[in-house]
């Protein structure tokens, strides 16, 4: 009968152990959230730029404008459902090779980290 408590015991002893190690080595954490990105609600007007120095030059960004914040960048990505309004006429399609450097221009969409993913580009003037 003694055996038996001391084996118990022993067992608990054991667990608790185990869980306090797990614990403090950070084995048992919070689920890691770090891959996941925020999706926010983008509408901005700015100028469109492509295969400017330093960045990559097979994009198309936008630069805008933010009260209190210096010129900012976002990268706009084009998909197969993404549209463009030129003045005058209906959306169409986005086809990236209509576009031309400085066109000022409305983006609405939805940003992941600093990519916008299209939903419609309005153009307001071509530079």
């Amino acid at each position: 009968m003694i055996r038996h408590h001391f084996l118990i015991i022993v067992l608990v002893a054991v667990l608790a152990f185990i869980v306090a190690w797990l614990v403090w080595d950070g084995g048992v954490s919070a689920p890691d959230m770090s891959g996941t990105t925020p999706r926010l609600e983008f509408t901005k007007t700015g100028n469109i730029v492509h295969n400017n120095p330093g960045l990559n030059g097979n994009a198309w960004f936008l630069i805008y404008e933010k009260p209190g914040s210096a010129g900012l960048l976002a990268k706009l990505s084009f998909l197969d459902t993404s549209k463009c309004t030129f003045p005058g006429k209906h959306a169409v399609t986005c086809a990236p090779e209509t576009l031309s450097d400085g066109m000022r221009v409305t983006v609405v969409g939805t940003q992941m980290a600093d990519t916008v993913r299209v939903e419609t580009l309005t153009v307001l003037a071509d530079l």
